[in-house]
């Protein structure tokens, strides 16, 4: 399975033509902030910080095809809104390594353009 989906990656194309590289750029410079944040906010347990990145990083993930590690935010995310933090490391694993594959998948795509 692709890290990131070709039929949103074709469908940006198309809407933006080259420009589609931007949402790329701006996702990237974005959720390497967001990640930083996110392990902080695991390492002081809020919940609620937690809550509004993985939410953040849910949509604007789905939004470039990123759909696993979307996924892997909205299992978070639901953890987060009942206040169930006793899973928060594992949530927090799986989204990094996710990320990293994901990074790598759209620094890949835009050497491409």
């Amino acid at each position: 399975m692709n890290v990131l989906d070709e039929v949103v990656i074709s469908g940006l194309k198309e809407l933006m033509d080259d420009d589609y590289v931007f949402v790329y750029e701006a996702f990237v410079i974005s959720a390497d902030q967001a990640m930083i944040e996110l392990n902080e906010a695991v390492k002081t347990n809020n919940i609620k910080s937690v809550e509004i990145i993985v939410h953040t990083l849910k949509g604007s993930s789905a939004n470039i095809g990123a759909k696993k590690f979307s996924e892997l935010c909205s299992g978070m995310l639901e953890e987060a809104r009942y206040s169930v933090t006793e899973n928060f490391g594992v949530h927090l694993n799986g989204i990094v390594n996710e990320y990293k594959k994901v990074n790598e998948s759209i620094m890949n795509l835009l050497n491409k353009s």
